[in-house]
């Protein structure tokens, strides 16, 4: 007779990975992460100050222009040229003609691109001379543009200060997209109801709808009520079925973790071959059919999810807990030569994962040349991937390039210094992060190795009691 146990403690850690994945709420920090968020707002100030220092010397030498029009379509053209310290230099030498044309509605396009490359301090100071003008309808904008930036950067508090402000003088989908914001700032800051009022003010004809109701349904599965969420979900699949994007993957991720939670197994995995292929849910997608399968007693089914999925040419968390569930599959198929040459395949598997986890803390890194995936904000490594921007903001290795291109435009030699020193701390700070990410993962999988080799020597206990018998 096979141990079950250990099986049924993946199908709940399953359910617990994807509380984690899915619920958009953070988790109270550790003492050092929380001193990590600390040096991160620490380094960034500094970096805004520095920023502002090299643009008031000027090193770059751009004209000045008499209509924001002509400002405005250089800076774009600048921006997509990627010669981003000419950009930024474009609209600090041009400030005077912002602030006597503080109503132009090109201002907040401005200052959105700026946001976006983390130009903080130059876009306040273009705030600044808004709100010294007293002209309402473009501070309004200015405070639906900055509280974008400030929920990228997950500070709900401002959020929610910003937005309330900003609804008068907003129109069309915008007004959809600040109640979202206003919703998602309220959800963190722990006041549900009003969130729930925000969201019900975004029409179903909104391409904002559906982000809205996807939060509501988060925010029911926190709160454990399942049957709530399924029945919100339920509809945006009907609505969604025939898109490919990720927010339709998204969507059935959600729904195929709420089925889970129900036991509903054979709609869960309905759910979850919804998610494409080429999207960044599917291995989850794949281990959670597997898992699923498994509690049906379909081992067959699942154990071919689980050998597609350890097949696969992604080196994520999923495909390396794949090699942990085979060997419990032919447990339950009671096939033992194929339990112990999976089990000593997995604990293989996982010292090598330990070796290359370890190759890469000893690394040295060029961080001018290192890039975050653009669609989700990974980090891949050694061909292992990290979810680097679900634990940290991606402007910091955007920060620590910029201050390398300043270091080059630099003729200062007080600047030159300062940029240097900031550097070295960046650097400091992003191999850090880096260790964070791996020790995190090399944790996880030293345990998936010790689950092995205990799963191996029990069946050669077993096989051993047999004969004995």
């Amino acid at each position: 007779m096979t141990n079950h146990g250990t099986i049924d403690g993946l199908v709940k850690g399953l359910a617990l990975a994807f509380l984690w994945l899915v619920v958009s709420f953070s988790s109270p920090a550790k003492a050092d992460e929380t001193n990590l968020e600390a040096d991160i707002q620490a380094l960034d100030d500094a970096f805004q100050q520095l920023s502002d220092d090299y643009h008031r010397l000027k090193p770059h030498q751009v004209e000045t222009v008499g209509d924001i029009d002509v400002l405005s379509s250089a800076f774009d053209q600048l921006i997509s040229d990627q010669q981003l310290l000419d950009a930024h230099q474009l609209v600090f030498t041009n400030l005077p003609l912002l602030a006597d044309n503080p109503d132009h509605p090109k201002i907040a396009t401005l200052v959105d691109a700026l946001l976006n490359n983390n130009q903080r301090q130059l876009a306040e100071t273009i705030y600044g001379l808004v709100e010294a003008s007293g002209e309402q309808g473009s501070q309004s904008r200015l405070n639906f543009v900055f509280a974008k930036f400030f929920a990228q950067h997950r500070q709900w508090a401002q959020v929610n200060h910003l937005i309330k402000d900003s609804f008068a003088n907003l129109s069309g989908n915008n007004i959809d997209y600040a109640y979202l914001l206003q919703g998602s700032s309220l959800q963190h800051l722990k006041k549900h109801r009003q969130s729930l009022e925000s969201y019900a003010n975004i029409p179903p004809t909104s391409p904002y709808y559906m982000h809205a109701q996807l939060n509501t349904a988060l925010a029911n599965i926190r709160q454990g009520w399942i049957t709530e969420a399924r029945l919100i979900i339920e509809p945006l699949v009907s609505k969604n079925k025939d898109k490919a994007d990720e927010l339709s993957n998204r969507i059935y991720l959600v729904l195929g973790y709420a089925l889970l939670q129900k036991e509903y197994y054979r709609d869960a995995r309905k759910a979850f071959r919804q998610i494409s292929r080429d999207s960044r849910y599917a291995n989850r997608a794949l281990m959670a059919i597997s898992l699923a399968a498994i509690s049906q007693g379909d081992y067959v089914g699942a154990l071919n999810t689980a050998t597609v999925l350890k097949q696969g040419q992604g080196k994520d968390l999923s495909s390396d807990e794949a090699y942990l569930v085979m060997p419990y599959i032919f447990e339950r198929l009671d096939q033992p030569l194929s339990i112990a040459s999976s089990f000593s395949e997995s604990i293989d598997h996982y010292q090598h994962r330990l070796l290359q986890l370890n190759a890469i803390r000893h690394q040295l890194f060029n961080f001018d040349q290192m890039q975050l995936d653009a669609e989700n904000g990974d980090l891949v490594l050694d061909d292992i991937r990290f979810e680097f921007s679900h634990q940290y903001p991606g402007y910091v290795l955007q920060n620590r390039q910029y201050l390398g291109r300043m270091l080059v435009g630099s003729a200062d030699k007080s600047l030159t210094t300062k940029l240097e020193n900031l550097i070295e701390k960046y650097d400091q700070l992003l191999q850090t992060i880096i260790f964070n990410l791996v020790d995190q993962r090399k944790q996880i999988i030293t345990s998936y190795l010790n689950q092995s080799r205990f799963g191996l020597a029990r069946h050669y206990d077993k096989q051993q009691s047999g004969t004995e018998q």
